[in-house]
């Protein structure tokens, strides 16, 4: 008799401590977010000249016309070719600071192109996650109510149990 007192004993005190045992918790792994912007742009060519050369009159150390570019000492224009030098000159460097300017501007759109592209995949990463964090929060909150249940079923079946064992201990005792 004192062996099934101890043997119903030690089973009670082992289903207390199994049941009162909580889940064990995983924490979710959040995605890495990997973005890849576009390459800024580069001017990659020079602004290239009309082909039209201005006439240059070759003069050598004496200021007199030649044709023998070995003893070439000044190049000389007319006044009508000299505004064309100036021109190409005015017009080089005004296509220079345009394509500066321009490229600056490129890479501003670039910039903003991959601020906005990048912005969207976070949104979107953003959206799915609180999308996965409210799934997990349900189910939790499922399973948490189905646990509770099993668990009353659980508890209310061990003190029927006890109760009829008290009552079959008491029986057996008178």
């Amino acid at each position: 008799m004192e062996l099934v007192k101890k043997i119903f004993v030690l089973f009670l005190c082992i289903l207390f401590l199994v049941s009162c045992a909580p889940t064990q918790f995983v924490p979710r792994e959040m995605k890495v977010h990997k973005f890849e912007p576009r390459p800024s742009y580069e001017q990659t060519t020079e602004i290239i000249l009309p082909d039209k050369p201005p006439v240059k009159i070759l003069l050598d150390k004496n200021f007199k016309v030649t044709t023998n570019l070995k003893v070439v000492k000044y190049i000389a224009f007319t006044p009508g070719e000299y505004k064309k030098v100036q021109a190409y000159i005015s017009a080089g460097k005004a296509y220079k600071r345009v394509s500066e300017e321009q490229v600056k501007l490129i890479n501003a759109e670039i910039n903003i192109s991959n601020n906005k592209n990048e912005y969207i995949i976070l949104v979107k990463l953003a959206s799915e996650e609180y999308k996965q964090l409210w799934a997990d929060s349900e189910n939790s909150y499922r399973q948490e109510q189905y646990q509770h249940k099993v668990d009353n079923i659980f508890h209310k079946t061990i003190i029927g149990i006890m109760g009829i064992g008290a009552i079959i201990i008491a029986i057996l005792a008178l």
